[in-house]
């Protein structure tokens, strides 16, 4: 087998790398065809039919294939068309020209079957005094089936660098596509979520505000913990292991409650919002660990708990 050229890649601008890839840091913001370039992103994907027999008839699945490494990214059905990542990057060129946003951020992980572009925004939004939030928009594309073609917003915490994914449960937040052959057309639909930029991150900042004023005590942080970790009490039904899981991460999770980036910030600490934040971080580096992983926290599990971690403290502040 060839050599994996495209082994989780990455381009940023900054002095911070975002996460432990292999990645061309540029002194400035980048063009998407320098992030094309420095991430290893411009592989052509193709499809090839995988030639299966079921019950005496082929069955219609075809291979996608990194064209430059000829290794198979995934599997999918006969409907997939692949979105080349330098259409995916034009598109997003188009759709970001006249809003001043500047590329930060942009990689490929594993061998080249999920991408991602993420772009600044020109604006900014303050829940608290001192506690500033930098609005994104971010394009994922997948080569495997696993992920439609995306574009969302996602605010950025300054103080952590945390990203804070969650949707507001907002459909002009985010634009999702199916591989299909008229994806690339119907990708115009995204252009209408800038329509809604403004009021999307001003309902976005009220709400953290809500969170932010909101005093927490031992009993609302020990029914927050019970929802994202599950319960320990004697009560439930649960094996010694799984207890022990859950008291291990109930621990994590307090040592950025108590002592997490931003508590210095007047009116964080002891809030729903501190307590949101910590559990934020605590997916950030402490459930993905020293390497931090990317392909979790953009796409799989721990992009799911942020959600949950947010849904949760909402609920509990709303009763």
């Amino acid at each position: 087998m060839s050599e994996n050229l495209y082994m989780d890649t990455m381009a940023y601008s900054g002095e911070e790398k975002p996460w432990h890839l292999k990645g061309t840091q540029f002194a400035e913001d980048f063009t998407s065809e320098e992030a094309i370039e420095a991430a290893k992103l411009g592989f052509h994907v193709a499809t090839k039919q995988l030639g299966l027999i079921a019950d005496g008839r082929p069955v219609d699945y075809f291979a996608t294939v990194n064209g430059d490494t000829n290794e198979i990214l995934g599997v999918v059905g006969s409907r997939y068309t692949p979105l080349q990542n330098k259409q995916a990057f034009g598109f997003f060129d188009e759709l970001l020209a006249e809003t001043g946003a500047r590329y930060t951020t942009a990689g490929a992980i594993g061998k080249g079957e999920k991408i991602w572009l993420l772009a600044k925004m020109p604006g900014t939004f303050e829940p608290l005094l001192g506690d500033l939030i930098e609005e994104f928009c971010l394009l994922v594309n997948s080569h495997d089936g696993s992920y439609p073609i995306t574009v969302r917003f996602t605010p950025i915490r300054v103080v952590c660098q945390n990203t804070l994914h969650m949707a507001l449960h907002d459909s002009t937040a985010t634009v999702s596509l199916k591989h299909t052959s008229g994806a690339s057309s119907r990708l115009q639909q995204a252009a209408m979520i800038l329509k809604e930029k403004n009021r999307y991150f001003a309902s976005l900042g009220e709400t953290f505000k809500e969170l932010a004023s909101f005093k927490i005590d031992d009993e609302w942080i020990q029914d927050y913990e019970d929802l994202l970790f599950g319960k320990i009490s004697k009560e439930v039904e649960i094996s010694e292991r799984v207890r022990n899981n859950r008291i291990q991460k109930r621990t994590g999770f307090e040592i950025y409650l108590n002592h997490g980036k931003g508590l210095e910030i007047p009116g964080v600490k002891g809030t729903a919002w501190g307590a949101y934040n910590a559990a934020i971080e605590y997916v950030d580096y402490g459930l993905a660990g020293d390497d931090n992983d990317p392909k979790s926290l953009l796409f799989g599990g721990l992009s799911d708990f942020k959600q949950e971690a947010f849904d949760h403290a909402y609920a509990l502040v709303s009763k």
